[in-house]
């Protein structure tokens, strides 16, 4: 088997052995410095010409994972066909091809797979990945690109049935389904939010004094509370510092019982609550008109929001948004929370491909 590079269009080999940035792929060494001229003639694709898909079919921000890419060419994948993989426009296809598991899928060389055994992104980054396949030399580039995770916070009246990689205690997955369509908003996205928050460990606890499933600070809290209802509390909780706090739930002080943030179906009932509260905060006429200005009013801008503004807070998250408009995740206030963005929504993507959901 036999692969070949757009040599043509890469820089002397004579630059290979100068180290350059690290990449998920693995270190530039000055081949991908005239990466942009890569795709810069591509020919019209036929409706029954070559096909790339992606394995899984988007990023994965949330843990390193094997990465695929399948080649579909009706009249066989060649050996001497030509590949390339751009990395936010730096040329890595040497790097990818190094390392990759290639199996044909089928007796007649119509299907071929390059696998990485594990790829990981990260989620505070760009990741703008390109892969491109002619037969051979002249004819048609096929390019098809690797998309990012995808979850709409919105997407009611779907039903989470398991989580891959994890174990959440008894009734928290009806507890999800049932808070979460009771406000309209997507089951698997609060099922990600968990996962990111605290790993559905009902009694977590982080440095900032957030407790449960969903990690509800002291201030988030009183916005729940302030949406009526019984939420036993305790309002000393505020007031203790973090090892008084963890002794107290390790001694059984503090538990589900008296504090709600540790019981986890009202944790979860108190996170969606919360998504609610932020939701709104979004809805309001002079929120809607700076997102309207920037992003335009979709599923993907206001999930992204209520995301960013479970992190960071939507006060903070709405400066930044008036600073840098359509750029607000890059605004250096919200660094932590591009992250949380990325891994949420990569989460989010991940349960729903793994689950049994329409």
């Amino acid at each position: 088997m036999r692969f070949v590079v757009f040599g043509s269009l890469i820089m002397s080999f004579t630059l290979a052995g100068c180290a350059g940035p690290m990449t998920p792929f693995g270190a530039l060494n000055g081949l991908g410095r005239r990466a942009q001229t890569l795709f810069s003639h591509i020919l019209p694709v036929t409706s029954d010409g070559p096909i790339l898909h992606f394995s899984p079919r988007s990023q994965v921000l949330h843990t390193a994972m094997p990465m695929s890419i399948i080649i579909e060419d009706a009249t066989g994948v060649p050996e001497d066909f030509e590949f390339t993989l751009t990395y936010n426009g730096e040329d890595v296809t040497a790097q990818f091809l190094s390392k990759v598991e290639r199996a044909y899928l089928d007796p007649l060389h119509r299907q071929l797979k390059l696998t990485s055994r594990s790829l990981r992104l990260l989620p505070g980054r760009d990741n703008v990945i390109l892969a491109g396949y002619r037969r051979h030399a002249g004819g048609e580039l096929v390019i098809r690109d690797y998309a990012p995770p995808t979850c709409s916070a919105f997407e009611a009246g779907r039903s989470l049935a398991s989580l891959p990689e994890f174990q959440p205690g008894p009734g928290v997955l009806d507890s999800i389904n049932r808070y979460s369509s009771g406000k309209n908003l997507n089951p698997f996205l609060v099922a990600g939010l968990i996962a990111q928050e605290s790993s559905f460990d009902p009694r977590a606890l982080s440095k900032s004094k957030a407790l449960g499933l969903t990690q509800i600070t002291s201030l988030g809290e009183g916005e729940v509370v302030k949406r009526g209802g019984d939420w036993p509390r305790l309002p000393e909780v505020a007031d203790m510092s973090l090892l008084e706090l963890r002794l107290a739930i390790l001694g059984g002080k503090i538990h589900a019982g008296n504090e709600w943030r540790l019981n986890p179906d009202l944790s979860v009932r108190g996170g969606v609550e919360y998504l609610d509260y932020i939701s709104s905060y979004w809805q309001k006429p002079d929120k809607r008109e700076l997102v309207d200005k920037y992003l335009g009013a979709t599923d993907e801008a206001f999930s992204g929001l209520i995301l960013a503004s479970y992190n960071s807070g939507p006060a903070r998250v709405s400066e930044a948004l008036d600073r840098k408009g359509a750029d607000w995740i890059k605004d250096d206030e919200l660094n932590e929370a591009r992250r949380y963005v990325g891994r949420v929504s990569s989460y989010c993507d991940y349960f729903g491909r793994g689950s049994n959901a329409p």
